[in-house]
């Protein structure tokens, strides 16, 4: 007994009535097969760090008791805030790295997932802390979107240069005038009003 593409059942059977061998044949063509039932998973390792690269993988299945019935089966993510896509495929993927959607039309069996897919993504140096990358998966002969989400954790990075301290560059401007001023009243108190220099510096 086999599944077929289009989701038809083929049976066949080898047998010897009264002695003869016969070999037989059975194609099933009626009845509504059973619908599939899409999944989606979305993971990464780790957490991102700022000032460099990340790495999200998307797998979409079959948990259902039938096939998928030929349609379209379509991924679609969204990442947080602050990140951005520099690459996004799979095998057997077709993929648009502008909407972040990959789809396909092959038919997918009870129980089994289609190869997944690789997101690449650019963490910046003013990444947040924290974020949710979503993922969802539909078509194929569902009707339900399917939604899987990804939390990911966002930390500190050597590529990414310690931010300026509030308040330095007053700091330095009030030392300037500072060091100026002192330069100023020394040179009064040492030298007299008529230009003489005091005794015991010549």
């Amino acid at each position: 007994m086999a599944l077929q593409p289009d989701g038809r059942i083929v049976a066949a059977g080898l047998g010897s009535p009264g002695g003869r061998s016969a070999f037989a044949l059975a194609r099933y063509d009626g009845g509504a097969l059973p619908p599939p039932s899409l999944t989606v998973a979305k993971e990464h390792t780790g957490s991102f760090v700022r000032g460099e690269t990340g790495t999200y993988t998307i797998t979409a299945g079959n948990r259902g008791p039938g096939p998928t019935d030929g349609s379209t089966v379509t991924v679609h993510d969204t990442l947080p805030p602050g990140l951005t896509a520099t690459a996004i495929g799979g095998s057997g993927w077709q993929c648009a790295l502008a909407t972040l959607t990959c789809v396909r039309d092959d038919v997918l069996g009870p129980g089994d997932s289609y190869p997944p897919i690789t997101l690449t993504v650019h963490v910046p140096c003013d990444a947040p802390a924290s974020g949710v990358n979503t993922a969802t998966v539909t078509g194929g002969g569902d009707s339900t979107t399917h939604t899987a989400a990804d939390p990911t954790a966002i930390v500190a990075g050597r590529h990414c240069g310690k931010p300026p301290t509030p308040g330095k560059p007053h700091e330095q401007v009030h030392h300037h005038e500072h060091h100026h001023l002192h330069f100023h009243v020394h040179y009064h108190l040492h030298h007299h009003g008529d230009g003489r220099a005091p005794e015991g510096s010549r």
